[in-house]
């Protein structure tokens, strides 16, 4: 899965990284160059992951950090272990500044694989590193400067006056008020229930059992597997239509 925070806008096709190889969180590394890092070593040595060539870290102060990745946007493979320890960690685990972002990186640090920032663009790249952005390849914006969300831009903000800043500003509203791509109900697909359920219903019911909290498990009778067959649903269609959810097609 991907998640995305709310000011963050996509522009091209992401689809590709569903098939990044299993097991790791994939996300762009963050800027330490801003004033809101202040609080931390990284900043008050001058050192950011960005470009460690420029700063390079004291060796009096040990190894470097590992890689901090910005947790606007980043791709996990959702697990019901991996959330039982997650969630048992946050127990015990002391508040930090950046409050989830510091403790997914914390969590996964041994799990994260670094992607191009042209999948989470994080604004203030254009001003501390433009080296590393070529705008004509980024897929992913992430408005979360200081005065860049598109809803309450008003320019007047450091770094809001650049002109790449209102391009990609007005790039937002173009797509918020594109009414060819809003949401419209003959656009739903219809869940796999609802087509099945008539004709489930003139043979067996679907037997539901909960013991596994992760997934709720339903096995299907051969009758009604047949008939998946005869409307041509597909597997992969009831699992996309059934988040986390695991068909079991063996009678009872």
């Amino acid at each position: 899965m991907i998640y995305l925070d709310a000011d963050i806008q996509v522009y091209d096709n992401i689809d590709h990284l569903f098939n990044t190889p299993k097991g790791y969180i994939y996300a762009a590394m963050d800027c330490f160059c801003d004033k809101t890092w202040s609080h931390t070593p990284q900043y008050n040595v001058g050192y950011c992951q960005q470009c460690p060539e420029k700063a390079m870290w004291p060796t009096e102060m040990g190894s470097p950090p590992p890689l901090h990745f910005n947790a606007g946007m980043f791709v996990f493979e959702p697990c019901h272990t991996t959330y039982t320890s997650l969630l048992e960690t946050l127990r015990v685990t002391p508040p930090t500044s950046f409050a989830e972002q510091d403790f997914l990186n914390m969590f996964f640090k041994n799990k994260y694989k670094p992607i191009q920032q042209i999948y989470n663009l994080v604004l203030c790249l254009l001003w501390y590193h433009p080296e590393k952005v070529e705008l004509e390849e980024v897929k992913v914006v992430h408005y979360c400067a200081a005065g860049s969300k598109p809803w309450s831009y008003t320019g007047l903000e450091a770094n809001m006056d650049r002109k790449d800043v209102k391009m990609l500003v007005e790039k937002w509203w173009d797509v918020f008020n594109n009414e060819t791509l809003d949401f419209k109900a003959e656009d739903s697909v219809p869940l796999a229930t609802q087509w099945l359920m008539p004709s489930v219903q003139e043979h067996e019911k679907l037997n539901f059992r909960t013991e596994d909290s992760a997934t709720r498990v339903f096995s299907m009778p051969s009758s009604v597997v047949s008939l998946v067959s005869e409307h041509a649903i597909t597997e992969a269609q009831l699992l996309r239509e059934r988040k986390r959810v695991e068909i079991d097609t063996t009678p009872d």
